[in-house]
């Protein structure tokens, strides 16, 4: 015998409603609850909505009344039909079709949709509401949470039918920014709808039409592309001060995403009606233009950053192989058409790996003939020469790694060492034994200018200096702008006939070089600017254009190397090559001839889980958000966890245990190597530029400032404490 219903408790499986019979409960929202249910005469699956107890007044069930009849003057293949609108001892309820699959926000907690997913859906989503607004309907309440994707990828838009600002008010529905709120702003207005999908005129309670869903549509668009919301605060006051006055974050759009659905995604969300995008209609055809031929529309993109003889027209086709095996790819463009494209793969040496480190690990010569290269061998960096007129690499003897870079003249190949040595060396290709031309404390990487001089990074202070190639004392010629919160430069690009020099900045507040500055500095006037906001490695294209790094893809952008100016929006060309994150190493290089080569892999450096580990082996993780942390170490009371954070910035943290609060207790950014004193009073650490740090100590509990602790020597690492401290 089935139980009977009772609309003010969620019904169990197995309650019959009239010839329904409920299977499971699937949600609850501002108006009703939802279930799975078995329609016992038709042996069909359907979703009942089930009018919520508290709105079983007079205006809650003209809504709930409203709402079938809209659903029922719809026929469209993506908004949920419905069957019936019935009555059971008192519960009422919408009999409709029920779709099998999660929801858009269920799809969306694992991160942001491939490209042509998230189109797809925004696609089938739009000719949703055009159907709609075709019969002058208006959604008012579009989310992820109301839309459904089924297995073969088909959408169904669902809860059509909130009505306009009315009155009575009702309270706060939930108190998050996915549920639907119905909260008496004033006396005299009601807002009815999602907080962080409301158009800035819903959220203001103002008369509505069909742009406010246009509005909404942008959001979702937005959050299926990024993965984040386009409007979030704490609170739904917050939520909606940020609707009403803020934009979204456009950097986090992919670069992949086409300009054009970038375009329709900024219209979308105007924040003035009167200026937003017209018509949905007109979103569907831009989406399913670039749906329907995805390879002209990516050929055309690619064009707009393609000229004679340049490597970008090779980027999108070029080689791809794994980096940990060895391999690495080269793409040459030669002629005026690219069909005189050539793509090849290099295997490196046996028992050679290539990892994303500090320095680059390939380099191609200016006329793309010689490839030089350091992967890791038997615990060791080795380095290699090759003609691509030979058949096999010469191995440099004597040389420990080393970041190469090639004279303009291609005669030359220059490396800075990672052997601790702290020496720049050139080396002929004609032969002869390699040659010292200074010795100074630098990071690996440099460029070769058309003058002569070669620029590289000084490890103290982290400026670019300069130096003759035919050897003397080097000079700072880009000091870091710490007053600007700047913390170093890295590896520069000579531009050709050497008037100027691109290079990589890294600021106090970014946590990976994904988010570092491009900048480009005059050694003859000083002058300097920043190119790009989010980037890493740049290098000049013959073509005109700017190439740098950001999470293991390659992106291009328009740069005139007179003026110094970036134009147009940046593209990616290229997507799975070798980089870190937390170094902001880039392992791809282009030539004056129009020649690229790059180690293919991923952006490495990325998010990292702190766990426990017990005695048996079992591990269970720390309620930590996952960062690039280093070197944890457990205070001598096991109540604490001191651990480094690694990025553009190092610093170190403590978290506490039993309040579960991760606290800051470093912020020069250069901070490594925690350590705990016997006591657990204090933390030692080692600071400072690379190849030069100082011993440090400071309180666990940031009781005082941090205090240098003296010691001998260059460099020094904090390794442990005696037990008398």
């Amino acid at each position: 015998m089935s139980q009977e219903p009772s609309p003010a408790r969620q019904l169990p499986p197995g309650t019959s409603l009239g010839q329904y019979r409920i299977e499971e409960h699937l949600g609850t929202g501002g108006m009703g609850t939802v279930y799975k249910a078995t329609d016992t005469k038709l042996g069909r699956a359907v979703a009942l909505k089930l009018l919520r107890p508290e709105m079983l007044d007079a205006s809650g069930i003209a809504r709930f009344e409203r709402e079938a009849r809209v659903l029922a003057s719809l026929n469209h293949p993506h908004v949920a039909s419905i069957y019936d609108f019935e009555e059971h001892e008192g519960v009422r309820f919408l009999s409709l079709e029920y779709v099998p699959g999660p929801t858009l926000a269920e799809r969306l907690r694992r991160g942001p949709m491939p490209l042509r997913e998230a189109i797809s859906i925004g696609s089938q989503i739009a000719a949703a509401l055009e159907a709609a607004h075709a019969r002058q309907i208006i959604h008012r309440d579009l989310k992820p949470a109301n839309i459904k994707i089924a297995e073969n990828g088909q959408v169904k838009v669902l809860d059509f039918g909130l009505a306009k600002p009315v009155e009575p008010a009702r309270e706060v529905s939930a108190d998050d920014n996915t549920a639907t709120l119905t909260e008496q702003l004033t006396q005299k207005m009601t807002v009815i709808g999602t907080p962080a999908y409301m158009s800035p005129e819903q959220a203001c309670g103002k008369d509505l039409d069909a742009r406010t869903d246009i509005w909404s549509f942008g959001c979702v668009l937005y959050e299926a592309l990024t993965g984040k919301q386009a409007f979030r605060g704490k609170t739904i006051t917050e939520t909606l001060a940020a609707v009403v006055e803020r934009e979204p974050d456009w950097a986090v759009v992919p670069p992949a995403t086409p300009l054009p659905v970038q375009s329709l995604l900024k219209k979308c969300l105007r924040k003035d009606p009167n200026s937003r995008l017209r018509d949905i209609g007109d979103a569907r055809i831009e989406l399913e233009d670039w749906l329907a031929a995805p390879a002209q529309q990516d050929s055309a993109r690619k064009q707009s950053v393609i000229m004679r003889r340049t490597i970008i027209s090779a980027l999108g086709g070029a080689a791809v192989g794994a980096a940990a095996a060895g391999v690495f790819a080269i793409g040459r463009y030669r002629g005026a058409t690219p069909r005189n494209l050539t793509r090849f793969v290099i295997n490196a040496p046996e028992r050679s790996m290539f990892n994303a480190s500090f320095n680059k690990r390939i380099a191609v010569s200016p006329d793309g003939m010689h490839l030089a290269y350091n992967p890791s061998a038997q615990a060791k960096d080795i380095f290699y020469v090759r003609s691509l007129g030979e058949l096999e690499p010469k191995l440099v003897e004597g040389v420990i790694g080393g970041a190469a870079f090639f004279s303009p003249d291609g005669r030359w190949v220059a490396f800075i060492l990672t052997d601790g040595s702290q020496r720049l060396r050139k080396m002929s290709l004609s032969g002869g034994a390699p040659a010292t031309v200074c010795t100074w404390e630098g990071f690996p990487g440099g460029t070769w200018a058309a003058d002569d001089i070669i620029y590289f990074v000084s490890a103290n202070p982290g400026g670019i200096v300069g130096v003759p190639a035919a050897g003397g004392q080097p000079k700072e010629v880009a000091k870091v702008d710490f007053a600007k919160g700047e913390r170093l430069h890295k590896y520069p690009c000579a531009l050709p006939g050497g008037k100027a020099v691109l290079f990589t900045v890294a600021t106090a507040d970014t946590e990976s070089f994904d988010d570092a500055a491009i900048a480009v500095f005059s050694p003859a006037t000083g002058e300097r600017r920043i190119l790009v906001e989010g980037g890493t490695h740049p290098r000049y294209s013959p073509s005109g254009h700017l190439v740098y790094g950001r999470n293991g893809n390659l992106l291009a952008v328009r740069f005139d190397p007179d003026r110094l100016k970036v134009t147009g929006q940046p593209s990616t060309v290229l997507e799975g090559v070798l980089m870190s994150r937390n170094t902001g190493v880039v392992n791809f290089d282009i030539s004056a001839s129009g020649d690229l080569v790059y180690i293919p892999g991923k952006a490495d450096g990325g998010a990292r889980t702190l766990v426990w580990v017990d005695r048996d082996g079992k591990a269970e993780k720390l309620p930590l958000p996952p960062r690039s942390y280093l070197h944890p170490r457990i205070s001598p009371d096991m109540r604490k966890l001191t651990v480094e954070t690694e990025g553009s910035n190092h610093d170190i943290h403590v978290y506490d245990f039993a309040s579960g609060v991760l606290s800051q207790i470093t912020t020069d950014g250069v901070s490594h190597w925690p350590v705990w004193s016997p006591d657990g009073q204090d933390i030692g650490y080692r600071s400072g530029p690379m190849g030069a740090f100082k011993l440090w100590q400071v309180p666990a509990d940031r009781s005082r400032a941090p205090q240098q602790v003296p010691a001998e020597g260059p460099s020094q690492s904090a390794e442990s404490y005696s037990p008398d401290g």
